[in-house]
């Protein structure tokens, strides 16, 4: 009897400890498994946040980027005007607003009724009566800075080299400055610009045929051998480089003023200084 409780109780401790034993191994494999997925996961979580580090951090670059290069356009714009010595003159043009849109003029106007302007085809403001600036002027060289706070209501990146004083007319109420368009120092046929103002120097208005320049100035035919396509000359008056703009055409000429040998009129006559094809020429005689 006791041989059989002995075996029976043998048993049931070798049974138990298989149970153990199976649990304690089926224990280890889902803990490796666990384990496996666990590793797996933090692995693409991983991933997915470095990729979105990345992408974080790219377009933080590309911003910074933009900003910089922002930034350095505008050092540069303002030290371009900035460069230019002012003689007769007592406005710091660093101080001076640019006006982006004709609608900030209204700023400088009590009266809506106070501001007219004309718009063409192009969208370029050419002609503006009302005040146009928060300063008076008195000289040339105000006159180019009022022009110059104003140059992007007609499509002018550079007023202060692109514009040259010629004379001040006045007309017993208001005086007009007067400047002829260049560029790089070639005058540009047709193109102008008047700053207006009353007797105290209060800007009343601008009118403008400023014309955007899009052609090289460098020339490859010589004054001479534009002469010889002047075949009826007898007498020079003149000559200058100048860049024709007629009929939406821009063409680097050489202008001479000629007295014609058969009439002994004085004529104009516009040669391309790159082709010598003669584009223009007409008679100046005012009848």
């Amino acid at each position: 009897m006791k041989k059989k409780m002995i075996a029976i109780t043998l048993c049931t401790s070798l049974l138990a400890g298989s149970i153990v034993l199976t649990s304690c191994e089926s224990g280890d494999k889902t803990s490796e498994t666990t384990k496996g997925t666990t590793l797996e996961e933090t692995e693409e979580t991983t991933e997915e946040e470095t990729e979105e580090e990345t992408e974080d951090t790219s377009e933080e670059t590309t911003e910074e980027t933009t900003e910089e290069t922002t930034e350095e356009t505008e050092a540069t714009e303002t030290t371009e005007a900035t460069s230019r010595e002012f003689v007769d003159c007592d406005i710091d043009i660093n101080d001076v607003k640019v006006i982006e849109a004709v609608s900030q003029l209204y700023d400088y106007n009590e009266e809506f009724e106070d501001l007219f302007y004309n718009e063409d085809n192009k969208g370029y403001i050419n002609m503006c009566f009302g005040c146009i600036t928060d300063f008076t002027v008195d000289s040339p060289d105000e006159a180019l800075i009022a022009l110059y706070s104003v140059q992007k209501l007609f499509k002018c990146k550079d007023a202060l080299n692109e514009f040259v004083y010629t004379e001040t007319q006045f007309d017993g109420y208001e005086y007009y400055y007067c400047f002829d368009q260049v560029k790089d120092g070639i005058p540009v046929s047709l193109g102008m610009a008047k700053i207006i103002t009353d007797s105290d120097g209060n800007t009343t208005g601008f009118i403008s045929s400023y014309v955007p320049i899009h052609i090289s100035t460098e020339t490859t035919l010589t004054l001479d051998d534009a002469l010889q396509e002047i075949e009826d000359y007898y007498e020079i008056y003149n000559t200058e480089l100048v860049i024709w703009t007629l009929d939406n055409k821009q063409v680097l000429t050489w202008h001479i003023d000629y007295a014609a040998s058969d009439d002994n009129l004085p004529y104009s006559a516009y040669v391309d200084a790159n082709t010598g094809e003669v584009v223009d020429c007409y008679c100046n005689l005012v009848y």
